[in-house]
C-alpha cells in the first residue's frame, strides 16, 4: 500500500501593516529672522558583531568492536554540508576514518576513541571541535571461519585458509583434517596431502585458536567433494574402475562393448557391466543412446550394484520397443504384476539410484487403443518393493503405463495360510488389509522413496504412478502431456494408484504442463500433503485428492498455483471418455461410499492456493473453483478453505462443498450416516464474470443423508465473491443447508452483478432441530438500488443480524 501523501504546509499569513501615526502640525507662527545653521553630518555607526555560538560534537553507538560510532554535530550558526571528519584511536589518527561514522575494529581494543570535526558555520565562524573519548573499547566476538583451497583428488594438497574479524594469530592454531567424519592420523598442520585411501570420502579441517581479541574459537570447513583418484584403476577384467563425486566407485559400460550410436543391441554389454559392477560393489555409468532388446533388471543377483547413472538425459538415453504381450492391463483390480513389462526394473533391492538418463519406449503401436483407456503394461522405470530408492534428473516418454511406478508385487500376492481354492486377488495382503482382518503393521509397504528433478512426458496413463509407499516424496518434476488427447480417462501427471494404501504421501515444487486429465492426483492415501506445486492447464484438475478403499483422514493442499486452460478441452467431436467439467482443487473423502472405519478425527486444509483460467465450457455445470465432498459416515471432521484467490472468466461453482454420509450399498449398510463436521470458508476471494444459468452458486454448502442431528460448524468469514457481469446463479451469493447447530456468516463482501432474480442467501438447517444463524457486518453490492424483499430465505433457522449493508446503506432483515 502507497503511504499517504503528506498534507501540504499552509502559507504563512502575510502580516497586515500597521497604520502611520499622521504627525501633528505645528501651530501657525509668524516667523522671525534667525541666522542661517549649517548641519553637522550624522556619525556613521557599525554594528558590533554577534558573539559565535560554538558547535557542539559528540559520539553515539556502543564501544564495541564490531559495532558502528556515529558523530553527533550540533550548531546554533547553522551545520554547513561540508565538515572534516577525522577519528583518533588513543589521541592517533586512524587511517581512513574520515566520515561521520566509523566501525570499531579489533585493533581498537582497550583504547579510546574520539573524533574531531572542522568546518566554517552558516554565520561564518570557523570550527575546530573535538568529541570527549568513548569508553575504552571492548572486544566482541566475530566468528572466525575456515575453508579448503585445493582439489579433492589423490597426490593434490588442500590447505586450510582460516579468516576471523578479531584476528588470526600468527601463530598458535591447531588443526586437524577428517575423512567423512572420522579424524586422520598426522594430518594437524595447516595443508594436507589428500591420500589413496580417501577415495570416495569427503574431506573437512577443523581449527582451534584464540583471536586476536583473546576469544577462543574453534571452527570447521565444509566438506569437499568426494575423492576422486588421481588416475583410472586398471583392473584385470579388462575394465577400469572410476570415481565420481556423487557416485564414488564406477564402472563404465563402454568398456564392455556396448553400442553408444544406438545403432546395435547394447543389452549383453549392460549385464555384464552390471556383473562387473556387482562385484566390485560400485555404480554403473550409462552413456550415449543404448538400444536394448530385453529389460535392464537390478534384483538379488546383482544386489551390489549402488547406482545406473548417465551423463544427463540429453546425452545418456535407454531405448527400447518390445511388444506388450498377454491380456490387457485389469485396471479392475490393478493387481496385474507388469515387472517384466518395464525399460528398467529394480526389484526387491533398497538404496538404489537411477539418475541422469532418459528412457524412451518406441513403439507407437502399444501406445493407444481407441475404447480400451487402461491396457497399457510397460513403464519406463519400475520400482517394486524397495526402499531409500532415489530417482533422480531422469526423463521418460512414450511408455504406455506409467514413466515411472513404485509399487509392491507383495502387496498383490497370496496371504500366507488362505485358501488355495480362493482367488489370490481376494486373499492377498492388500485384501485382507482392506476389510480388516490383518493390520498396518503385516501388510509390505516401501519406504521413504523419492522422485526428484525429472521429466516424464507424454506417457500414456501418467507420468507417476505411487502404490503401496510409506513417506514417499515427489518434488522438483515436470510432469507434462501425459494422456491422449481423444480420451479424457487417464492422463495424470502424477497419481497415487487406485486402490493401493499409502501412508504419506508429498508432491511438491513440482510442475505440471497440460496433461490430458488430471495434474496432482491422489487416489487413494492418507497423511496427504500437495504444496508449492504449479499445476498448468491440465483438462479436468488441477490436483484432485480422493481415496476409494483406504481410508483418508489428513490432507493439506497448500501454497499452489493451478493455471486453468479454457482451451485445452476435448475434440469437438467428443472422444472416449468425454467431459467438459472443470474444477482447479478437487477433494472427495470417500468417494465410493464404501465402509472404511476410518478412525478421526478428520483434518482437510486446502490453503494459501491460486486457481486462474476458470471457464465454464458451454454453461457446463460441473465448473468448479474449489469442489470438496464427503462420504464419511462417521467420523468428526475439520475441513478449512483459507485465503484462496480464485478467478476466471465464468464458473458454476467458486466454492462447492458437498457432504452426504448416508450408508449406501457399497458400505454393505444401509441408513443415514452423522453428517457434517466443522467446515470453514475463511478470508478468500473469487472473481468470474458471469454464472451460468441454474446451474450453481457462488458459494455452496450442502447437506444430505444424515441422521438429523445436530453436528458441527459453518462459518463463512471474511471472504469476497464477485460476479462482475451477469450472474445466473440459482441463489445469487450463497446456499447453505447443513445439520450444524450454528451457522455464522460475517463480514463478507458480495458484488452480484445481472438480473438478480433469487434469494441472494438461503440458509436452511438439515437437523431435526432448527439452527441459528449470525449474520453480521456483510456487504452485497448489486445494481438494483435496494435489495428486494426475498433477498434473505431461512428454513428453520433463527437469524441474528447486525451491521450488514447493501450498496453502502444498512440492511435489514427479510
Amino acid at each position: 500500500m502507497p503511504l499517504p501523501a503528506p498534507s501540504p504546509t499552509p502559507p504563512l499569513p502575510t502580516p497586515t501593516p500597521a497604520p502611520s501615526r499622521p504627525s501633528t502640525p505645528s501651530p501657525t507662527a509668524t516667523p522671525t529672522s534667525a541666522p542661517t545653521v549649517t548641519p553637522s553630518p550624522a556619525p556613521t555607526v557599525t554594528p558590533a558583531p554577534e558573539p559565535n555560538r560554538a558547535g557542539r560534537l559528540g559520539i553515539s553507538g556502543k564501544a564495541v568492536v564490531g559495532q558502528m560510532l556515529t558523530a553527533t554535530l550540533a550548531d546554533e550558526d547553522g551545520v554547513p554540508s561540508a565538515v572534516a571528519y577525522q577519528w583518533y584511536s588513543d589521541g592517533q589518527p586512524i587511517d581512513s576514518a574520515i566520515a561521520d561514522s566509523y566501525r570499531l575494529e579489533a585493533s581498537d581494543t582497550g583504547r579510546a576513541v574520539h573524533v574531531q570535526a572542522s568546518y566554517t558555520d552558516l554565520r561564518g565562524h570557523a570550527e575546530n571541535l573535538r568529541s570527549a573519548p568513548t569508553e575504552a573499547v571492548l572486544s566482541s566476538n566475530l566468528q572466525g571461519s575456515v575453508r579448503i583451497e585445493g582439489h579433492a583428488i589423490v597426490g593434490q594438497t588442500l590447505t586450510a585458509q582460516l579468516s576471523d574479524g578479531n584476528g588470526v594469530p600468527a601463530q598458535g592454531v591447531a588443526y586437524q583434517w577428517l575423512a567423512s567424519g572420522s579424524l586422520i592420523a598426522a594430518a594437524q598442520s595447516a595443508s594436507y596431502t589428500v591420500r589413496q585411501d580417501d577415495i570416495g570420502k569427503t574431506l573437512t579441517v577443523r581449527a582451534a585458536y584464540t583471536d586476536q581479541a583473546g576469544y577462543a574459537e574453534q571452527v570447521e570447513s565444509a566438506p569437499t567433494s568426494q575423492v576422486a583418484a588421481a588416475a583410472p584403476q586398471p583392473n584385470p577384467g579388462g575394465y577400469t574402475v572410476h570415481t565420481h563425486a556423487r557416485f564414488g566407485r564406477y564402472l563404465d559400460v563402454a568398456d564392455f562393448g556396448a553400442d553408444a550410436s544406438g545403432q546395435r543391441d547394447s543389452i549383453e554389454a549392460i549385464r555384464k557391466a552390471l556383473a562387473a559392477a556387482h562385484q566390485e560393489k560400485a555404480a554403473l555409468r550409462l552413456s550415449g543412446k543404448l538400444l536394448i532388446s530385453q529389460q535392464i533388471k537390478l534384483d538379488e543377483s546383482n544386489k551390489n550394484v549402488t547406482a545406473l547413472f548417465g551423463d544427463g538425459p540429453d546425452r545418456t538415453e535407454i531405448l527400447f520397443g518390445w511388444p506388450q504381450t498377454g491380456k490387457p492391463f485389469d485396471s479392475n483390480f490393478n493387481a496385474d504384476d507388469i515387472r517384466d513389462h518395464a525399460g528398467v526394473l529394480i526389484d526387491g533391492l533398497s538404496g538404489k539410484t537411477i539418475a541422469s538418463l532418459a528412457v524412451r519406449y518406441t513403439n507407437a503401436n502399444f501406445f493407444y487403443r481407441k475404447g480400451d483407456t487402461y491396457f497399457g503394461k510397460v513403464s519406463g522405470i519400475l520400482v517394486s518393493d524397495a526402499d531409500n530408492t532415489t530417482i533422480d534428473a531422469v526423463e521418460v516418454s512414450g511408455a504406455n503405463r506409467a514413466g515411472v511406478l513404485f509399487t509392491s508385487a507383495k502387496a498383490h500376492s497370496r496371504y500366507p495360510g488362505t485358501n488355495p481354492r480362493e482367488r489370490a486377488v481376494d486373499v492377498s495382503y492388500k485384501a485382507l488389509y482392506r476389510i480388516g482382518r490383518i493390520g498396518r503393521s503385516q501388510v509390505p509397504v516401501s519406504r521413504n522413496n523419492r522422485l526428484v528433478n525429472s521429466h516424464l512426458h507424454h506417457n500414456r496413463v501418467a507420468g507417476a504412478l505411487v502404490a503401496f509407499q510409506e513417506n514417499f516424496t515427489a518434488t522438483g518434476n515436470l510432469l507434462a502431456r501425459n494422456g491422449h488427447e481423444n480420451d479424457g480417462g487417464t492422463g495424470y501427471g502424477i497419481a497415487t494408484e487406485a486402490g493401493s494404501y499409502n501412508f504419506g504421501v508429498n508432491f511438491s515444487r513440482n510442475v505440471t504442463d497440460h496433461n490430458y486429465r488430471k495434474g496432482l492426483d491422489v487416489h487413494d492415501g492418507n497423511d496427504i500433503v500437495i504444496e508449492n506445486n504449479q499445476a498448468n492447464g491440465d483438462r479436468l484438475y488441477g490436483i484432485s485428492v480422493y481415496n476409494r478403499q483406504f481410508s483418508m483422514t489428513r490432507v493439506r493442499i497448500a501454497n499452489n498455483t493451478i493455471a486453468l486452460d479454457p482451451d485445452f478441452r476435448m475434440p469437438a467431436s467428443g472422444g472416449d471418455n468425454a467431459y467438459f467439467g472443470v474444477a482447479g482443487i478437487h477433494l472427495d473423502a470417500n468417494s465410493a461410499f464404501f465402509d472404511l472405519r476410518s478412525e478421526g478425527p478428520g483434518v482437510y486444509e486446502i490453503i494459501n492456493n491460486k486457481i486462474t483460467g476458470l471457464a465454464a465450457h458451454k454453461g457446463e455445470a460441473r465448473t468448479y473453483g474449489i469442489e470438496c465432498r464427503n462420504h464419511e459416515q462417521a467420523i468428526d471432521y475439520t475441513l478449512t478453505i483459507a485465503n484462496n484467490e480464485i478467478s476466471g472468466e465464468s464458473a458454476a461453482w467458486l466454492i462447492g462443498i458437498f457432504n452426504d454420509t448416508s450408508y449406501q450399498p457399497p458400505s454393505g449398510r444401509r441408513g443415514p450416516g452423522k453428517g457434517s463436521g466443522d467446515i470453514r470458508v475463511l478470508n478468500n476471494t473469487a472473481t468470474v464474470r458471469s454464472t451460468p444459468l441454474q446451474k450453481g452458486v457462488p458459494l455452496g454448502i450442502t447437506e444430505n443423508g444424515s441422521d438429523g442431528n445436530q453436528r458441527g460448524s459453518v462459518t463463512v468469514q471474511g471472504n469476497t465473491f464477485r460476479i462482475t457481469e451477469n450472474n445466473l446463479s440459482y441463489t445469487e451469493a450463497a446456499d447453505i443447508s447443513t445439520n450444524a447447530a450454528r451457522i455464522t456468516l460475517k463480514n463478507n463482501t458480495f458484488e452480484l452483478r445481472g438480473p438478480l432474480d433469487n434469494p441472494y442467501l438461503r440458509i436452511a438447517s438439515a437437523a431435526n432441530a432448527a439452527g441459528s444463524l449470525e449474520l453480521e457486518g456483510n456487504t452485497i453490492l448489486a445494481d438494483a438500488s435496494s435489495p428486494p424483499d426475498y433477498w434473505l430465505s431461512l428454513n428453520r433457522v433463527t437469524a441474528t443480524m447486525r451491521g450488514n449493508q447493501y450498496n453502502g446503506r444498512p440492511l435489514g432483515g427479510p
